[in-house]
């Protein structure tokens, strides 16, 4: 309990109020529920049933299904047995069904198993679904076939209440049950752990590829899987359909596939991008279609054979060098009626390549000739920014093959050493030849020699070595 004083005055008096608040009692209680039966089994007609609960604290009871009411739903922690009145519907259907009645008392939570047998039918009078193909629909949409191993089937809008073939799936008897297939061959069940399908390439004999088929209206069917007592529902929530424990959407109509629509157009092309070198290359594009098309570029760098078709068709894609180092792309727009499909194609740009043999030489005062090996992809040049150099031939065009390079220099007429640089280029990539000779001697000095070029010339391994 906390307490707070409040003094209130006038011009002649004062009042004071004490106020007082009780605080929270924190209890200690461990919650506990006890309900006397965790499973039931009911008969198809209806009826009711009565369970026990026993708590210590305040409890709740509910369920999801409409065929099944509990009275009292709440009950208070006494410590002594409540009843619950569970009253159900008859079942109309041949089918077994099933629901839980959960207990909460706090964060205790008991579950009720409950399942009520389905109605027996004479065969005599049991409407059976016939084998073939058929569109399972939901008013006015069609259910379409997965494209991956698991998943909910999505819906499309039908057209004069009819869809196209590939919509379609087969229904075909296996004992007294079907296997359910669709129009390019997956067989679809049910694992269980999830509200999806599963697809699978073979049909295995097991329940779970097994299904259970009966008629509950006019095209209406429930569909229940064998293994997991999941039945075909509709989610207005999702837009789908998938297998559902309890009723928690609508059941499906089944309309016999013989009157299909004409396939609409369909386009596909795989890949949708594509990435090459700068090189000349030839690609390949896989294009799936049911209808003529025509093909657009927008780069001139690109062919593809053939431009037009009609029908599937395996296309060549012809992509030129790239003699540029930047990078290009180009688009390649495939039509069919309305539909349309690009592919991005992406070319890296020219990777230039340069080589020399040697990136320095020393030489004497007199003039000298040498040359060096060069190596290029693409075409190259040759400049010195001096006049006592001579660079032959001073281009060339490239070549997987080494060029070779004959580098004149003249007589240097000054007593100074004097050095020069050749520079080598092919697009970006740059290669240096430094030159450094000798000072001429002074005047009424002669050294007296007749060196040879091996002699007067100084390589690179010889630098090193001094």
């Amino acid at each position: 309990m906390r307490i707070a004083v409040l003094n209130v005055y006038s011009e002649y008096a004062m009042e004071t109020l004490v106020i007082h608040q009780e605080g929270v009692v924190i209890s200690d209680i461990v919650p506990e529920v006890y309900v006397s039966e965790s499973n039931l089994e009911l008969s198809a007609e209806e009826g009711v049933v009565q369970i026990s609960v026993e708590s210590n604290v305040r409890w709740e009871a509910s369920t999801t299904v409409d065929w099944i009411s509990l009275n009292p739903t709440s009950g208070i922690g006494a410590g002594q047995l409540q009843i619950i009145e569970i009253q159900y519907s008859a079942n109309e259907s041949e089918l077994q069904r099933n629901a839980v009645i959960r207990i909460t008392a706090e964060k205790e939570i008991v579950e009720v198993a409950i399942k009520q047998k389905g109605i027996d039918i004479p065969d005599t009078v049991r409407k059976e679904l016939q084998e073939g193909s058929y569109w399972i629909v939901i008013d006015d949409y069609v259910a379409t076939p997965l494209n991956s191993a698991y998943g909910y089937l999505a819906v499309e809008k039908m057209e004069n209440g009819a869809s196209v073939e590939a919509n379609s799936f087969v229904f075909s008897k296996v004992g007294d049950y079907y296997s359910l297939k669709d129009a390019y061959g997956k067989y679809y069940y049910q694992k269980g752990t999830y509200d999806s399908f599963d697809v699978a390439d073979t049909f295995e004999a097991t329940d779970n590829f097994r299904w259970q088929i009966e008629p509950v209206g006019e095209n209406l069917w429930r569909i229940v899987n064998v293994a997991t007592l999941k039945f075909i529902q509709y989610s207005s929530y999702y837009q789908s359909f998938g297998c559902y424990y309890d009723e928690r959407g609508i059941l499906p109509m089944l309309v016999l596939a013989d009157s299909p629509n004409p396939d609409l157009p369909h386009l596909e092309v795989y890949p949708n991008t594509i990435t090459v070198s700068y090189e000349d290359i030839i690609e390949h594009l896989t294009l799936t279609c049911n209808t003529d098309w025509v093909s657009y570029i927008d780069a001139d760098w690109l062919e593809i054979n053939p431009a037009t078709g009609s029908g599937s068709e395996y296309v060549e894609l012809k992509i030129d060098a790239n003699h540029k180092e930047s990078s290009r792309q180009a688009t390649i727009s495939i039509f069919a009626g309305s539909l349309m499909q690009s592919i991005c194609v992406t070319q890296s740009g020219f990777e230039p390549i340069l080589s020399i043999s040697r990136s320095s030489v020393d030489v004497t005062y007199k003039e000298a000739d040498f040359t060096l090996d060069l190596q290029s992809n693409s075409s190259w040049t040759a400049s010195s920014v001096s006049d006592w150099v001579t660079v032959s031939p001073s281009s060339g065009s490239g070549s997987d093959n080494p060029e070779s390079v004959n580098i004149s220099v003249s007589a240097n007429p000054s007593e100074s050493p004097r050095t020069t640089e050749v520079v080598f280029t092919t697009g970006s990539v740059c290669k240096s030849l430094i030159i450094n000779q000798e000072a001429r001697p002074k005047a009424g000095i002669d050294d007296g020699s007749d060196a040879g070029i091996d002699d007067w010339i100084k390589d690179d391994d010889e630098l090193n070595a001094n």
